[in-house]
């Protein structure tokens, strides 16, 4: 996790912003993981691109490196239709966002 992010937007907005991104981000983002799985898996591109991309931005925002890093990558070969390709990308989301998220909230719990 880039750590300076989460600086940059306690600069912004203060700890009280960093809690209301990350409890939302905690809140939507295994719906969205759960989401690219399920469109994977039944060999929806379109699906998969939208979930991914609706993780992405956050995850950047966040800090959430790996995640992020996974998300365009797959974004991009559910545009190009590599759904095969997508797999791994998906693996590495649904690995890395527990993991993840724990780190986060212990961040942002410490102000």
């Amino acid at each position: 996790m880039n750590r300076d992010s989460i600086g940059k937007l306690l600069g912004f907005g203060g700890p009280k912003l960093v809690q209301g991104m990350v409890e939302l981000f905690a809140k939507n983002a295994p719906q969205k993981v759960a989401d690219a799985r399920e469109a994977l898996d039944c060999g929806d591109a379109g699906a998969l691109r939208a979930a991914l991309h609706a993780l992405k931005s956050s995850a950047g925002q966040l800090g959430i490196t790996s995640v992020y890093e996974a998300c365009v990558a797959g974004e991009e070969l559910a545009s190009l239709g590599d759904l095969r390709a997508c797999g791994e990308h998906v693996r590495r989301v649904e690995t890395d966002l527990p993991l993840a998220l724990r780190e986060l909230q212990a961040v942002a719990a410490a102000g």
